[in-house]
């Protein structure tokens, strides 16, 4: 295909795209991924599905809960088709500033964005580890237990990360911990490995796939809140009430299930009034 300009220069070895370049290969983008969502739109069509929303999550929030009913929900619609995308947190806002999402699932607060937000659920986070650590001997653990162990770490910029070092500051103690992980699924991860224990997500633990990870709840004021997230101008449709509503009760029951310390947020959207609006557990 030609131009009509350069899209590359060579910098030694290395080729590298020019102004005009980057330009283009970013309307490229763009152009492609509208020309897919044209293919989808007309299979669709094609197949009789007159349905479709597309979900955006972080990957552990999918297998905590939200497969689950999305699984429901297209056996309930026969019509109905759902593409359903995960991105890291550190990636999420980004994402939804495209705007190719009819609804999503992500950790509160959002930094920027014109987005209709239903704030859902908060919960405490919890003390991974694995089944043969000491401190699986205590129905809660507090801070000044916790720190006298190897600790697992995420990022600094974490929000865990920021609360555990609040909590050594006001102690006056400094942190023991030798591994950093990039995020919370490999500290989980790691913690189900006889090597130390991480301050996690409830949700992000139970979904991490280790298999002798234990959680235990730990003595904080700090909660993790989530939020459904739609764009300013969707229109609520009874397929999407329906979604978040299954949502919300495959949520009540993992809290149940596993004693979490979690509450679940007033409904805000037609036809959820028939669920608690809080549950706690351990």
């Amino acid at each position: 295909m030609e131009v009509g300009f350069p899209v590359f220069i060579r910098r030694g070895r290395k080729l590298s795209l020019t102004d005009q370049g980057s330009k283009f290969y970013s309307a490229a983008v763009r152009f492609l991924s509208a020309e897919d969502e044209l293919s989808g739109f007309a299979k669709r069509l094609r197949q009789d599905q007159t349905d479709y929303i597309r979900i955006i999550s972080a990957p552990f929030l999918a297998n905590a809960f939200i497969n689950e009913a999305v699984a429901r929900i297209v056996h309930r619609y026969d019509r109905l088709s759902i593409a359903v995308d995960s991105h890291a947190r550190i990636d999420a806002e980004a994402v939804l500033a495209e705007g190719k999402f009819d609804f999503a699932i992500i950790s509160l607060p959002l930094i920027s964005g014109d987005y209709n937000v239903v704030p859902f659920l908060r919960v405490h986070p919890v003390i991974a580890m694995n089944s043969q650590h000491t401190l699986t001997d205590l129905d809660i653990v507090t801070f000044k237990d916790l720190n006298r162990h190897e600790l697992i770490t995420t990022h600094p910029r974490s929000s865990l990360h920021r609360h555990l070092i609040d909590l050594a500051d006001a102690a006056g103690e400094s942190i023991r911990s030798r591994i950093e992980a990039k995020n919370g699924i490999i500290a989980c991860q790691l913690a189900g490995e006889p090597v130390g224990c991480c301050l996690a997500d409830p949700f992000m633990a139970l979904s991490c796939g280790a298999k002798d990870l234990v959680i235990r709840p730990f003595r904080t004021d700090k909660f993790l809140e989530y939020g459904f997230v739609l764009p300013k101008r969707q229109v609520r449709t009874e397929i999407m009430d329906t979604l978040i509503m299954d949502i919300r009760r495959t949520t009540q029951k993992r809290i149940e299930e596993h004693g979490l310390q979690a509450r679940l947020l007033g409904a805000q959207v037609s036809g959820l009034t028939d669920l608690p609006s809080e549950t706690s557990g351990g």
